[in-house]
This record gives C-alpha cells, structure tokens and sequence, in this order.
C-alpha cells in the first residue's frame, strides 16, 4: 500500500510541471484571442472615424460616466479608448488577461480605494500620443496612414491591470506586478498596427533600458526597440 501510494506521489510531482505548463498554453491563447478581437476593434473604429485611432482618454471634465472609468463618481468618469473600440467587440471579458490575477486599479493610486471601473490587462503604446513637439492623450491617437510599416509597429501590449495603465511604454512593464513581459513562461503577447498578433520573449536588454530614457521621444527613437515608435521608419530589430 505505502509502495502505490508513493508511486502516486511521484507521478504527480513529475506530472504538475506538465499540467501547469498545458494551463498556461491555454491562457496564453485565450489571451491572444482577446488582442486579436481588440485588433478588429481598433480597425473597426478607424475605418469609422476617417483612418484615427481612438484618443487614449477624454479629459477630466467629462460629464459622461464609461465602463472603464476608473475615477470615483459621476461627472469625473474619463472616456478612454477601452470604451472607445468596445462597441465592436462581443464583451468586456476581453479586455481580461487569464494570467492576469492582479485585480482592479485602486483610484486615487497608493489609496485602499478600488477604482469602479472594469478591469483591462491591457494598455496602449504611449508613442502614439507622446511625439516630438506633440501631446495628444485626450485627442485621436493619430492615423495608421501616419505610419511608415503597419506590421512593424506595436499597439497594445499586455500590462497589469492593478496597474491602471491605459497607455504605456517599455519602462511600464516592469515593476511592483512583476516583468509583464514574461508573464507567459517568459513570454508576452503583443497587438500589432496592422491587427496581426504574437507572442514574444524579450532578451535581457530590454529589462535594462533606463525608465527615463523612455519619457524623452527624442531620446527613445535611438533605442533598439523601435517597433515602439510608431514615426520612426526604423524596421524592428530581433528580440
């Protein structure tokens, strides 16, 4: 009896690796599938709005009260490009990363204080709103005709969702929620300009690119990661 029962034990110390590892394969392609439907949000609301990408929020004095509002109270709610695209898309489950287990944002940040908006593991590039001589997050993201390679420019990234972050850049996806860029068994899903998706590992350069140089532009086109700098006509560099 001791003898089965420890030859159960081991075979499910060899077998949990394997059934985590199946798991996260799941939840990474259920995650794909989710950029993949917000890909076709966003080409959808471009196609309706004249080839412009959503702005990335409304500004402070909206009156308007949104599912992803994440300040507290009617008249401070701040329209974002979440709701912007959800009207093309099947549900707010979407926006929700399986992997993603860190919960709502809190509003004011550091505060106990959940925000009541829907949660969003996801979050758009900053660099379509922050250009040089340019700061547009309460205006239109822009349009895809602006840039010079569809295919190699990304759009949205995965992020946390305690995070609260609707735009961000490299320098986000690191921090207090972990490297976000390894959420997959070291891997990460991206959404593509052009709608196309992928998963991605990120080489250790990544993790030791200064946050500041990513809040100058100027300073960020001469990184190697230019797929995130949607005016540059640099080609993107192999991860």
């Amino acid at each position: 009896m001791v003898i089965v029962l420890t030859v159960f034990v081991l075979l499910g110390l060899l077998l949990t690796p394997a059934i985590i590892g199946v798991l996260e394969n799941r939840r990474r392609s259920d995650c794909l599938g989710n950029l993949r439907q917000i890909g076709r949000g966003f080409l959808a609301y471009a196609s309706d709005f004249d080839d412009s990408l959503p702005m990335a929020y409304h500004d402070s004095h909206s009156t308007w009260q949104t599912a992803f509002s994440w300040k507290e109270g009617a008249g401070k709610a701040t329209f974002t490009w979440a709701d912007l695209i959800s009207h093309y898309l099947p549900g707010s489950q979407i926006y929700s990363c399986p992997t993603d287990s860190t919960g709502p944002a809190h509003w004011p940040e550091g505060s106990s204080q959940l925000s009541p908006g829907l949660t969003n593991s996801y979050s758009m590039n900053a660099y379509f709103f922050v250009q040089p001589g340019v700061h547009r997050e309460t205006m239109t993201g822009g349009g895809l005709s602006e840039l010079s390679n569809l295919a190699m420019k990304l759009l949205v990234t995965e992020n946390a969702s305690a995070a609260g972050k609707l735009i961000s850049t490299p320098a986000d996806l690191q921090g207090k929620y972990g490297k976000i860029w390894q959420r997959h068994s070291g891997r990460s899903n991206w959404l593509w300009a052009d709608g196309h998706i992928s998963s991605n590992g990120v080489s250790s350069r990544f993790e030791n690119v200064a946050s500041k140089i990513w809040l100058d532009p100027k300073t960020a086109e001469k990184e190697p990661y230019p797929q995130w700098i949607p005016w540059s006509s640099s080609r993107s560099v192999r991860w």
